[in-house]
């Protein structure tokens, strides 16, 4: 099945022109709800001549894929008309700490995703506020489903995780784990540069309330963690 699944996604994996009018399912919890990062990917689209992106949401707090899986919502939505993009987020810590749990989910979702003919997006997430050590795990998990899978990979994480690095935590997070304007435009970025394969540099921060400069950083960051 492994293998049907990665020819699926293959035959999924067709660029598209700007002109197309393009879909997008996130399905997933808070880290996805908090400054609506569905609306600051499709600001970003628009302000890059990416063509029209039309978003819907499966969104819960706290969810994990397993109880979207269970509650069903989410698969009746990929079901529900043709998409480009299905976006996969799974709760933080369930990468490593219901490590079985979130493959075998994930995967059923892969299933789904695949057979409507839409491309599998895996948002990987970042570790939580003064955590950053378990990144490791988080993006390692990710990264072996994406490799078995064929699904794209926005690496968020990876760029979170390279502004802690230069610049501390404190403007990345509102909590221990939910992010602020900044931290999402930051992930905004990562999806910019991976769903059209286009550096985001240039790309207005205004809609998060950012200075073109600060704007600029993150575009830089987005750009080189993909």
């Amino acid at each position: 099945m492994r293998n049907l699944l990665l020819a699926v996604i293959a035959l999924c994996a067709v660029p598209l022109s700007a002109a197309e009018e393009r879909t997008i399912l996130f399905i997933g919890n808070s880290l996805t709800i908090y400054n609506d990062l569905p609306k600051l990917v499709t600001g970003l689209a628009q302000a890059g001549g990416q063509g029209p992106l039309l978003t819907d949401r499966v969104l819960v707090g706290g969810a994990d894929l397993e109880k979207h899986w269970k509650d069903g919502v989410a698969l009746e939505r990929i079901r529900a008309r043709p998409w480009t993009w299905v976006v996969l987020q799974e709760q933080s810590t369930a990468t490593y700490a219901k490590a079985e749990a979130f493959t075998a989910h994930a995967r059923l979702f892969l299933a789904a995703i695949a057979e409507r003919g839409a491309r599998p997006v895996l948002y990987l997430t970042w570790a939580r506020r003064g955590e950053v050590a378990q990144q490791d795990a988080i993006s390692a998990a990710y990264r072996a489903l994406a490799a078995e899978s064929g699904a794209l990979v926005v690496p968020a994480g990876e760029a979170f995780r390279a502004w802690r690095q230069a610049h501390g935590e404190e403007a990345l997070f509102r909590d221990n784990r939910h992010p602020t304007p900044l931290g999402s435009y930051l992930a905004a970025c990562c999806f910019y540069g991976v769903l059209f394969g286009r550096d985001p540099a240039g790309l207005p921060g205004d809609a998060a309330g950012l200075d073109q400069a600060t704007a600029a950083r993150l575009q830089g960051l987005a750009w080189a963690a993909r």
